[in-house]
């Protein structure tokens, strides 16, 4: 439908029906990803999202678009411009909500994890002040996961706790598998590897339900995300062939691959500490301080992995990559931001805490 009002809209010489009809195909093409990798209108949606935000009479709701599919294609900076624009351009409250939980995404994507957190806490509010529930869903997992990255796990658990329940109530199965994969990631950092094998092998299961480009982003995090199960558990084998079996999703042209990328990276230093170097370089050219400190601590250089860690303020990531005296203070903020019910158990038994014994 949107195709013969496009080219209606070039008929009559409608600059604004035209911006309009743009937009609309251009949105089909990026939910057509969402569900189906291979139709034609999907490998258009970056090219016809261009098209809708240069045009003319676009609206802020075409900029969010570009945005989105910068974000998508690894252009933290366009998208960026993109949702900052979208803002300015005095959206209608429903769309600045929907910016503001893009935005907040954009910034966890970029290891600003706290400012991540703040924005995420302001989109969460007006969607659920709009009832946008799409955008509150992406804003409480990407909520989630800045939270797990600061170290704020109790935090985390309850975010994604909600949108589970959100999930359920709604009986909506997209989101389902990334945060069991999510949850699972926090359950290891917890010590709680049973549960958190679990949730990944689960997460695994429901990823491979769909044949969209969001079903096989989800799969290869979940794969990842069992393979660090196993890793963690001694089983060498099982996570080699787990971190192999997702090489072939890097092939695709999936949403977010920068981070996918990075992810996939880190499991393999972890299997052969001898690509910390190729981690390294990759961390740089995709601009994630995370993963760049990861990096610099498994090559040794710790004092370059705290100064690159420390602008993201994640204390997880300081007790990984730190001297034992810092790393330890790092983890004492971690314990103390625990429910009280959970910190006895991390203290014995949580990933890091196990860590830092070992190398002390």
């Amino acid at each position: 439908d949107h195709v013969p009002a496009l080219e209606l809209a070039r008929a009559l010489d409608d600059p604004r029906l035209e911006a309009r009809a743009l937009e609309r195909l251009g949105w089909a093409a990026y939910y057509a990803r969402d569900t189906d990798a291979t139709s034609q209108l999907a490998a258009r949606a970056s090219e016809l999202a261009e098209e809708a935000a240069a045009a003319p009479a676009a609206r802020p709701s075409a900029l969010l678009l570009a945005g989105r599919l910068r974000h998508w294609d690894g252009d933290l900076d366009g998208a960026s411009t993109a949702y900052h624009e979208a803002l300015a351009a005095d959206p209608d409250p429903a769309m600045a909500a929907t910016a503001l939980g893009f935005l907040g995404a954009l910034l966890e994507h970029s290891d600003r994890f706290d400012d991540a957190r703040r924005v995420l806490g302001q989109a969460i509010t007006a969607c659920r002040r709009t009832g946008a529930l799409r955008p509150l869903l992406l804003s409480m997992f990407f909520s989630g996961m800045a939270k797990a990255n600061l170290g704020d796990l109790g935090g985390a658990l309850r975010t994604l706790g909600r949108m589970q329940k959100l999930l359920d109530d709604y009986d909506l199965a997209y989101y389902r598998a990334g945060v069991e994969t999510t949850l699972a990631w926090v359950w290891r950092e917890l010590g709680e590897l049973h549960r958190a094998r679990e949730l990944a092998e689960r997460a695994l299961q429901e990823a491979g339900s769909g044949s969209g480009v969001l079903e096989l982003e989800q799969t290869l995090h979940a794969l990842l995300g069992v393979a660090d199960c196993c890793l963690l558990d001694g089983d060498q084998a099982r996570a080699a062939a787990l971190t192999e079996a997702a090489v072939p999703l890097l092939d695709r042209r999936l949403p977010f691959h920068a981070r996918a990328e990075l992810r996939h990276a880190e499991i393999r230093t972890r299997l052969e500490p001898d690509q910390a170097e190729l981690l390294l370089e990759l961390a740089r050219r995709r601009q994630s301080p995370k993963y760049e400190a990861l990096a610099l601590a498994r090559l040794g250089q710790t004092d370059e992995a705290v100064r690159v860690a420390l602008p993201t303020r994640s204390n997880l990531l300081l007790a990984e990559v730190a001297a034992p005296g810092q790393a330890r203070a790092a983890l004492d903020r971690v314990t103390l931001a625990l429910p009280a019910e959970l910190r006895a158990g991390y203290a014995s038994k949580g990933r890091l805490p196990r860590q830092l014994a070992a190398r002390t």
